[in-house]
């Protein structure tokens, strides 16, 4: 026991008792050894399940399976190096929205972690590579524009006229394609507010007004029609069976 300083109340023979505690220790509980790469987690479970990954891995859970276990895996970002070839215990793998590729014609090698083409615009131009024979680029966020009737390249925006470290030759920046969904971009467009003549002639006044296009990811398609099944029952009369409601007639 340990006496306190805090002291009650004045007690039926006018003294004044010091308040008394019992010490009382929470039981210690055990931590559970981490889970090193490719071995199963689950760090959201009740905290008597659960279960951590080591230092420096994340725990990687299957898409849409509530309640599933996930696995330890080592997760690095754009541009640094990866190998998700190697077994689990040595994997390394890209996070969301990349993948791993790997030098051509070297077994064995390591890759990077790259921008992941948009799920069904895998067919579509990377930039850099052109886009006037596709008119669709393979990245979120990004529009097909034309340079010129010889050349066009994917880009998140585009100013028409000569860009910098080019060849000098200016861009029209006409849109070829719509713009890849999946990303949220930041696009600037003129607007002439007054069309005034300066002293020389020439229109002097414009606004440059920054406008935020949100391009949502692509919908969903449509669920097949449920077909009609209809069956002649032994007393002449007609079943209709349409997504599992029974109708009788006749």
């Amino acid at each position: 026991k340990e006496p306190l300083d805090e002291k009650e109340p004045l007690d039926e023979k006018g003294t004044l008792d010091e308040k008394e505690t019992l010490d009382v220790k929470e039981p210690l509980v055990e931590e559970k050894p981490r889970a090193a790469s490719g071995e199963t987690c689950n760090d959201a479970a009740a905290p008597a399940f659960r279960t951590y990954c080591a230092e420096g891995l994340t725990c990687d859970y299957p898409g849409q399976m509530t309640g599933a276990s996930g696995v330890c895996k080592k997760i690095v970002g754009h541009g640094e190096q990866c190998n998700d070839a190697m077994p689990a215990a040595h994997a390394v793998y890209c996070g969301t929205g990349l993948q791993c590729e790997f030098p051509e014609n070297m077994p064995g090698a390591s890759g990077v972690c790259k921008q992941a083409p948009y799920p069904g615009y895998e067919h579509c131009s990377a930039p850099g590579a052109g886009c006037k024979s596709t008119g669709c680029c393979k990245f979120a966020g990004m529009t097909c524009f034309e340079k010129n009737e010889y050349w066009g390249d994917c880009m998140e925006t585009c100013a028409p006229g000569v860009h910098e470290h080019e060849d000098g030759k200016p861009w029209t920046c006409n849109e070829l394609g719509e713009r890849t969904p999946g990303k949220e971009v930041l696009v600037e467009k003129e607007i002439l507010e007054e069309l005034v003549p300066d002293e020389k002639g020439s229109l002097t006044e414009q606004v440059l007004e920054p406008v935020t296009e949100f391009i949502a990811p692509l919908p969903e398609k449509p669920a097949p029609p449920e077909q009609e099944v209809v069956i002649e029952d032994s007393a002449g009369g007609v079943v209709t069976k349409t997504g599992g409601v029974v109708t009788k007639t006749g």
